[in-house]
Parts: structure tokens; sequence; C-alpha cells
């Protein structure tokens, strides 16, 4: 026997041995992430891609089980295996349009395939049927309405086709009856120089509005689901079908229904749109922890109130309309978030307090130090500022509002965020995020050190409240000579800055204010300029 091609140890072959040894080094390689994670990783992948990850890999061919959301870019990936998919919760579905020049098409294979496709997902919650265009971006029936874009005649005849299919799966219960299909519209309000909206013959809209879960039915809009929105997937109840019928149209065929009536009533109604805030997540970059707030838009707030108006006095309970507003908090189909992680938007529960005269009760939050690396991502963010960016201002002027945290003002520090409160956040024009950025100067220079207020003068805080100051505003005014007295109370080389800063101007002119509060915090600023060894040049303030 040629022992050249024999392991001398046990007999084997090298071939075999040098196999062995591969194939475990990358079971090793593989497995040294759990199955769990694997399948969080696939979340974020395409069907093509996870199945080469599944080819390639038997840790990542077992952690199939675990995908919860599978992206489908083709007709031809509708065959998939279902069994190794038994945890998928959402599906997005791309193939359903496509851009071919100027033309809008359907395609007919995804519109064939999708129902039986979706029926094998028994905790299927979410499906979003639309295209992706050449860089990547989702888009539904809504975002190619109006445009440049024009349906195929067929294209038209394709969707109708698909939402008379759903219907009829949800009457005969192929279908979950709490999935969300979001996505597609009503092809009457496609057709090009033609505005059928609120035409009550569409027999689409009608079997729609008859067949779908009426927990659905009462979310259907004009313009709203068909629209891609990433946020859609972490709202609680998001639009589910544009439809061409008015909302006097659509309730009366759900009062039809049985249990419509009760989901009409004005008290149930109305709880259902508490119910259904604008949910903002923010996410940790270290644990993946979320925080959550929850706004309500102007139109929002303007449909509770004519709810409201239809209860003809009734009054509802503090537990109700808590509970009410909770929901919105809530991903759907999962429990709702801790309370100590939720909070209802400032403006919102002013404007449900006193435009509605709801009783709301906003103590889900406790302003604490946990919460801060929350508010502090999302006020790092440079450009344009976000919606949530006033309530962030706030609960962090509630934080550092709370006697000696100076805790809270290192974190701040240690952030990197001083730079962006004084030369973003201090720059914006809206008045209220103005007299919030101020508010959460004056609590750092207050609770902070004097390195602190030293980094704040080198970033131009001073020129920044002198120019406040002289707008001669009262809030703003208040604010900035309470911020310019702090500082120069911290040491004499701060109150030389100040001094000789162009404050005679703006101070002789607030002094002569016939409110009372102004002048004594003006002589109180004036009284610090003058303390302190050595004593101040006078010669040089200006």
């Amino acid at each position: 026997m040629d022992r050249s091609a024999e392991d001398t140890n046990g007999g084997r072959s090298l071939k075999r041995q040098r196999v062995e040894d591969t194939n475990e080094n990358d079971t090793q390689s593989s497995t040294s992430l759990p199955p769990e994670v694997l399948g969080n990783i696939m979340n974020f992948l395409d069907y093509k891609t996870v199945l080469s990850c599944a080819a390639t890999s038997k840790s990542f061919l077992h952690a199939m089980q675990l995908v919860r959301v599978l992206h489908i870019d083709k007709s031809s990936q509708l065959n998939a295996l279902y069994s190794r998919y038994r945890d998928v919760r959402v599906i997005n579905i791309s193939s359903l349009l496509c851009r071919e020049g100027d033309i809008m098409m359907v395609d007919n294979e995804t519109v064939l395939k999708v129902i039986p496709f979706l029926s094998h997902f028994p905790k299927l919650e979410k499906v979003f049927l639309g295209g992706k265009d050449e860089h990547g971006k989702k888009f539904g029936v809504g975002d190619v309405m109006d445009t440049r874009y024009s349906f195929h005649t067929t294209g038209v005849q394709c969707i109708s086709n698909l939402i008379l299919q759903i219907s009829y799966a949800y009457q005969s219960n192929f279908l979950p009856k709490s999935l969300l299909v979001l996505g597609i519209r009503c092809p009457t309000c496609c057709i090009a120089n033609s505005n059928r909206e609120g035409d009550s013959t569409c027999p689409c809209c009608q079997l729609a509005c008859k067949t779908w879960p009426l927990e659905h039915v009462i979310n259907f809009n004009n313009k709203g689901s068909s629209r891609w929105r990433k946020e859609m997937f972490e709202q609680r109840r998001p639009n589910t079908l544009d439809v061409c019928l008015t909302r006097d149209q659509l309730e009366t065929i759900v009062k039809g229904r049985s249990g419509g009536e009760e989901m009409i009533c004005p008290e149930r109604r109305l709880l259902h749109l508490l119910g259904n805030g604008v949910l903002h997540t923010i996410r940790s970059d270290d644990d993946g922890s979320s925080f959550y707030i929850v706004q309500f838009s102007q139109i929002g707030v303007d449909r509770l109130k004519e709810e409201v108006t239809k209860l003809n006095g009734k009054q509802l309970s503090k537990e109700d309309v808590t509970k009410a507003i909770m929901n919105s908090f809530s991903i759907y189909g999962a429990p709702t978030p801790p309370k100590s992680r939720c909070y209802l938007g400032g403006g919102t529960s002013l404007a449900l307090k006193e435009r509605i005269g709801l009783p709301v009760l906003n103590e889900a939050l406790v302003a604490n130090n946990t919460n801060l690396p929350y508010l502090i991502k999302v006020l790092k963010i440079e450009g344009l500022l976000l919606k949530i960016s006033q309530d962030c201002l706030w609960l962090l002027s509630q934080i550092l509002n709370q006697q000696g945290n100076t805790v809270a003002v290192q974190q701040i520090v240690d952030s990197g965020l001083l730079p962006q409160i004084v030369n973003q956040h201090l720059n914006e024009r809206n008045a209220v995020h103005l007299k919030l950025s101020s508010s959460i100067i004056d609590l750092i220079v207050k609770n902070g050190t004097i390195a602190v207020t030293e980094t704040l003068v080198e970033l131009g805080l001073v020129q920044k409240f002198v120019h406040l100051l002289s707008k001669q505003q009262g809030v703003f005014a208040s604010y900035s000579i309470s911020v310019l007295t702090r500082i120069a109370n911290k040491s004499t080389s701060l109150r030389d800055i100040v001094l000789n800063a162009d404050l005679v101007v703006p101070l002789t002119t607030l002094s002569e204010k016939k409110s009372v509060e102004i002048p004594r915090a003006v002589a109180i600023l004036i009284c610090k300029l003058c303390r302190g060894k050595p004593s101040p040049d006078f010669a040089s303030g200006k």
C-alpha cells in the first residue's frame, strides 16, 4: 500500500482529514453567533442573499426559522419553502410595480401568486406591496401617482384584481384577520386626468369595506398607506388601503356590518383615534433599547376635536383616555413598551388638554438620567431639525431642572452636545424651540462647573445671548439676563468677558421696562459685574 496517501495516525486518508478539519473550522466560525442574532441579521437582507447565506452555512440554514422579515424582489421568489420560515411577521414585496420608461407596469405573476404565498405564514402581521427603483428605494402606488409616470391599462386592471383577491381571501378566512396589507390603492384614483375620489359605485372599494377586518376598514384613507414610509411599520395601526370613497360613505358601509355601529360611535371612535398617534422611535446605539414619543399632527388634533363635539358634553375618564393613548406606543401585535420609556409630546399634550378639553395624564415618563442618551442622540443630529426635537429639548430641561443634577450636565458635556445646542438650537427661529434651548443653557451654566461654562463661552455663548438681549423680547430677555448673570458670577475672568460685551444699550433700554421683573434682573446683573477681585476695568467695558 502507498503509505504516502495514508495518515499514520488512525489510517485515515489525508484528504478526508483535511476535509473534516475544514468543515469543523467552518462550523466553529459560523456558530460563534447565536441563532437569534443570525436570524436578526437576515431580517435586513433581501431574499436572494438569505438563500445564499443558508447555502454556505448550516448555522444560517437553521437560523432561517427565526427570520421575522422577508424582502421579496422578484415574483419567482414567491415560491419559497414556507416550512423554513415559521416565525415571519413582516413581508416586503417589491415585485408588484416596475418602471419601464414613463410607464408604470404591474407584474401579473405577482398578482397571481401573492395570496397563496401569504396564506402560508400563520404569524404574518404586515405586508407591503409595491416596487423598488434602481437605487433600491421602495415605492408604493401613491408614490407614483400624480407624477410623470402613468399606469398601463392592463396594470390598472391587475391592481383591481389584486384588491378583489385580497377581499375574497379575507372573506373566506384564507388570510388572517390581523394581517395589515399596505401599499395599494384603488386604481380609479390612478387613472390620468380622472378625479373619481368619492365614487360610491367603485366595486373594489365597496367590497373591501365589506370584507376587510373592521379594525382596518376604520383606518381606510386617501393617499395614506400606498406611499412607502419606513416609519409605517413602527406605527400601531397605519392606514391599510387607500380607497376612493368619502369618509361618510365608508362609515355607512361599516355601520351595516356586525359590530360596525359600536366601532363608529363617537366615544369608541375617539378612543380609537387616540390610539393612532404618530409614533417616533429612538433606538439606542449601545443596547438596542428604544425610547418612544407620540405626537398628533394638526389634522389629527382637529379630527379629535370634531369627535369630541359629537359626544354632546359626555366626559371621558382619565383612565380611559390614558389607556387609549398608550395604545399609540404599542407597535402592532407587540406589547406596550415600559411606561418609563413612553412620552406624549408636550405640544400634543397641551393641545389635548386646552384645545380639546381631554383629561390627559402625562405621568408615563419620569424625567431621569436613564433616558438622557436617547434625547442626546436626537439633538446631536445636524442640519434639518426633527419633529421631535422640541419634545427632546423639553424633556432634557426637565432632567436638568432636578436639583443638583450635575451628573446629567457631565453626560451632556461628554457626549459633545454643547456645540449643537449653541450653534444649532440657539439659532432656531421657532420661538418655542429657542425658549427651550435657552432654558437648557441656563440650567447647564447653573449646575455645571467653571470649566463647562468656559467651554460654552468659547463657543460664543455670550455673543449669542447679547444678540437675544438686543431683541427686547420679554421671555428671551429674561433668559439672556439670567445666563449672563450666572456666567459673570462664575469667575472674574468670565465676568470680564461679559463686561466687555455690548451690553450698555440693551441693558439701558430694558431697565426702563414697566414690568418689575426685568429691571430687577438687570440690576442684579450689573451688581455681579461690579463685584470680585481684582476689580473690573470699567474703562474697557462696553
